[in-house]
Order: structure tokens, then C-alpha cells, then sequence
């Protein structure tokens, strides 16, 4: 049925920028960036730049304003609501299958499980530098957006 074992390689460097910054809004709307670049040592790098129209209260995506386009979206496009509900259903904008899953419920022994575990950050993903001001890109505050890079 195939090598799954050697279908990914390890070891080879690779950087994800994102910059996400809004370019303009309108009411509760925001046009809002969400430029990637994966750069994979000895490819081309490849960029994948969204333009999201995303309701500035809920975070969940919905129509731009007159005279604007976005890219379709559905559920949330860019990141979650800060202080999200214990009740709500979110779902996830996913760019790459231009779907929004539903997240799985977690079961009362799940939540009971994780007030056990200790509270230590997960360190799996370090950050090579420090967040960085990218030059020349403004949102409509006129203030530049950051990037980070990660890598494994």
C-alpha cells in the first residue's frame, strides 16, 4: 500500500510566516489580511494570502461591506473569539478544503482529565526569532501588523 513511513521527510527546515492585519472597516465589518509564505529549504516559497470579511463582535466571517470583496468563508476565518463561550458551537474556517468542521464535543471525563494534567505551556512549536515588524504594509489605523516565524 505504499511507504507512509518515508511519504514525509524529517529534518528539513522550513519557515511559516502569517501576517494578519485589518485593511479596512466598515460598522462591526472588517476586511481583514491573512497573508502565509511556507518557505521549505531548496523549494520555491509559497504564499497563500486570504482577504476575509469577518464580523468585528463574533469573529465569524460574513458579507463585506458595499463595494468591497473578500474571499468566501464561513464559521471563523482567522483565530477565536477572545473569551470564547464554554457553550458555543464554533467552526473553524478551514481556506485549504473551504469547509468549517465542527469541532468535536468534549466529554464531562475529558474536562475532568485536564485539571490533573499541570499547567505548563505546550513548547512543542519554538520560535526561531522574535516577532517582527514587517515594513510598508499598513492596516486603516495605519499601524503595521506583526509576524512571527516557528519552526519544528
Amino acid at each position: 500500500m505504499g511507504d507512509l513511513a518515508g511519504a514525509m521527510k524529517s529534518g528539513v527546515p522550513l519557515t511559516l510566516d502569517r501576517h494578519i492585519h485589518v485593511v479596512f472597516t466598515s460598522g462591526n465589518t472588517a476586511l481583514v489580511a491573512d497573508d502565509q509564505t511556507l518557505t521549505i529549504t531548496g523549494l520555491p516559497s509559497m504564499p497563500d494570502d486570504h482577504l476575509y470579511a469577518v464580523d468585528r463582535t463574533t469573529v465569524q466571517a460574513g458579507p463585506p461591506p458595499a463595494g468591497k470583496t473578500a474571499d468566501p468563508a464561513s464559521g471563523i476565518p482567522i483565530g477565536w473569539p477572545v473569551g470564547p463561550s464554554a457553550h458555543h458551537a464554533y467552526r473553524y474556517y478551514d481556506p485549504t478544503t473551504q469547509t468549517s468542521p465542527g469541532l468535536p464535543e468534549a466529554q464531562a471525563e475529558d474536562i475532568s482529565a485536564l485539571s490533573d494534567r499541570p499547567s505548563a505551556p505546550d513548547t512543542a512549536a519554538r520560535t526561531t526569532s522574535p516577532p517582527r515588524r514587517r515594513r510598508g504594509r499598513r492596516n486603516s489605523s495605519g499601524s503595521a501588523g506583526t509576524t512571527s516565524r516557528c519552526a519544528p
